[in-house]
């Protein structure tokens, strides 16, 4: 859907995510929408469900105290960038190899297949959206954290990376994008991703 996530999940019923697989923008002036996230996420998500978002390196603790008031600190694991990849950080002068994950639970848990904590980015993917990730990354813990049919949430769309794999994986999906030229092209490439 086209419009601010922080209105549409307004009419999100209570208890009926099965996941929360997100990438929000990064800069400072959008760190407080994972506190809003945490929130909407310990209301929407069913009770031992995950809210998995990736991160800037330079916001973890922020964002960790943001989401620890909502919702309970699981695990971080990271996207590994392949070599070339690597953003860098010029005010530490740090070249990043990897990408932070940090997941939160709505209680306890549900069991899940054993994964891995982190998982190779084969490339970064700006084909979609100028802060796309590669669809095999989203895939990979999409897959994992999730069973066919289930309902996976992302209210920061972009260029529909998660609501392409999720068609391709089975499950049912839920997004939204503020930005109506990032929306079309993901419709578009929706709409052209083929099921198995």
């Amino acid at each position: 859907m086209l419009g601010d996530a922080r209105e549409l999940a307004k009419a999100l019923p209570d208890e009926s995510i099965d996941l929360v697989f997100t990438d929000p923008p990064y800069m400072r002036e959008f760190l407080p929408l994972y506190g809003w996230l945490a929130q909407e996420s310990a209301r929407i998500l069913k009770p031992g469900c995950l809210c998995v978002a990736l991160c800037g390196h330079y916001a973890i603790p922020q964002i960790v105290e943001m989401m620890g008031k909502h919702l309970d600190f699981y695990w971080i694991g990271g996207m590994l960038h392949t070599l070339g990849g690597t953003a860098r950080m010029f005010s530490k002068r740090i070249l990043c190899a990897w990408k932070p994950m940090l997941w939160y639970s709505r209680g306890r848990p549900r069991p899940h297949r054993w994964l891995f904590d982190a998982w190779m980015s084969p490339r970064k993917d700006k084909a979609w959206h100028k802060w796309g990730q590669s669809a095999p990354f989203f895939q990979y813990y999409i897959d994992q954290l999730s069973e066919p049919g289930e309902l996976v949430f992302d209210p920061f769309l972009g260029g529909g990376t998660s609501a392409v794999v999720c068609r391709i994986l089975g499950r049912r999906f839920l997004g939204f994008e503020i930005d109506p030229q990032a929306y079309s092209i993901a419709q578009k490439r929706l709409r052209e991703a083929q099921p198995p």
